[in-house]
């Protein structure tokens, strides 16, 4: 190759390894390289077995669409069961691990490789572990003859890169995914959770918050700002979030609302410095609020699930919840007061509490969890 195009080359992996969506460039200039018609990055896991492409370029997309389904099956793909004892980063031609009779027996070849006229292949285990497996399949047809040690020669000097540029890949994912999760996290509870920036800025927000927002009940976002529509809530507001931002610490308050409901409680908090250190948008401050209108009664199928309790157990819980004293549970349930006694003696015994406020106190405390709501 001319340095010019290995330049390219070495572009092309890399930048794969920071936008998935750019491996197919890379595949394009290897099958050039070793004069393939075809190229696929094959990952996956081996324990269990699954195997995936990652990415493919000269193949049919229904196919590729459905390979796991032939590619995973150890009996169908006998490139699996001779992983181990392949060299990682060495290029195997495939009539090393099955002969071309054999070949033309496998299902593999018969649903995958043959309606698309792909007969030689050679297969580089680029990084092999039982949770993180990636494979480079390079093939051409039947009439361009084997692939063999003049091809692996070629591909040498490019696998280090290629190995080099899956583990940024991977390590990338493993950071996404993390993130997702806690994004998926902060939707699943009740209260308004905001990212600021070092300007006050807002970059993310969870679902709760956007509901609250939307309500425009004394709280909004303006031009990616928090705006309350008090003005002295907003002065107090906007010192809050420059204190937290500059990492001077948190502050809370209260911002009224229009409707006349309960005030919003929000609280500032700082972030480390460490997460904005090297982007000046990144996250520094959270912003956290809450409607206390909102219920935080746990579900009635938790406390049943948690202590044991009765549907008539945890009804009378769920009342003790709402305020109701022993009179009004017994008149709204239809029972007597003894037998409101006598549910709230178990339920005090199954729940190790020996008082109401107690109780309520427990039992409030799963509803985070539970139903999403923020203490």
């Amino acid at each position: 190759m001319e340095i010019a195009d290995e330049g390219e080359l070495i572009g092309h992996i890399y930048d794969a390894a920071l936008d998935g969506s750019l491996w197919p460039d890379v595949l394009h200039a290897l099958r050039r390289l070793v004069d393939c018609q075809a190229g696929a990055l094959m990952h996956g896991t081996l324990r269990p077995v699954h195997i995936t492409m990652k990415a493919a370029v000269g193949m049919d997309e229904a196919l590729v669409g459905r390979a796991h389904e032939i590619f995973g099956n150890p009996a169908d793909n006998p490139f699996i069961g001779h992983l181990p004892a392949f060299a990682v980063g060495r290029p195997v031609p495939r009539q090393v691990f099955v002969d071309d009779e054999a070949f033309e027996g496998l299902r593999i070849y018969r649903e995958f490789f043959e309606p698309q006229d792909l007969f030689h292949d050679i297969t580089t285990p680029v990084t092999v572990s039982p949770d993180d497996a990636v494979a480079l399949y390079l093939g051409r047809s039947r009439n361009s003859g084997p692939l063999g040690d003049a091809e692996a020669k070629l591909l040498l000097p490019w696998i280090p890169h290629l190995q080099r540029a899956l583990l940024i890949d991977r390590q990338l994912r493993m950071h996404q995914s993390g993130n997702r999760a806690l994004v998926e996290t902060l939707d699943r509870i009740d209260c308004g959770v905001m990212l600021a920036d070092r300007n006050g800025a807002i970059i993310m927000a969870n679902d709760a918050a956007e509901k609250i927002l939307a309500e425009g009940d004394g709280l909004e976002i303006r031009d990616r700002l928090p705006v309350a529509r008090s003005r002295a809530d907003q002065g107090e507001m906007e010192r809050a979030i420059a204190m937290a931002t500059s990492g001077l610490g948190g502050d809370s308050l209260q911002i009224q609302r229009p409707s006349g409901a309960r005030p919003y409680l929000l609280f500032t908090v700082p972030l480390s410095p460490m997460i904005a250190a090297n982007w000046s948008a990144g996250p520094a401050a959270a912003i956290i609020f809450s409607d206390p209108a909102r219920s935080m009664e746990p579900p009635s199928g938790l406390l049943a699930q948690l202590y044991g309790l009765s549907a008539a157990e945890s009804a009378v819980a769920m009342a003790i919840i709402r305020g109701s004293g022993r009179a009004a549970v017994a008149e709204k349930l239809g029972i007597s007061s003894n037998t409101v006694k006598t549910h709230l003696n178990r339920i005090f015994e199954k729940t190790g509490t020996r008082r109401q406020a107690e109780l309520v106190r427990l039992l409030l405390a799963g509803s985070p969890a539970a139903s999403g709501v923020c203490d």
